[in-house]
């Protein structure tokens, strides 16, 4: 017997139909709760906050940060 290939195709063509239609209803639920994919906003700011580590070793003489 030689195999048929057809249903090989025919199946994966159903399978890439079924993915395509769920990744469609995804982005038709995502939409509708109102999460927007795109980011237009400017970047995120980043601040550094000074380090106010207690140090338990008061021999290293540097005085604690006056931001602490």
């Amino acid at each position: 017997m030689t195999p048929q290939f057809g249903h090989f195709v025919a199946m994966k063509t159903l399978i890439d139909f079924i993915a395509a239609l769920v990744a469609a209803l995804a982005a038709l639920a995502i939409s509708q709760i109102g999460i927007d994919l795109t980011r237009n906003a400017k970047p995120v700011e980043i601040t550094r906050v000074p380090l106010c580590d207690v140090v338990s070793d008061d021999s290293s003489g540097k005085a604690p940060s006056p931001e602490c």
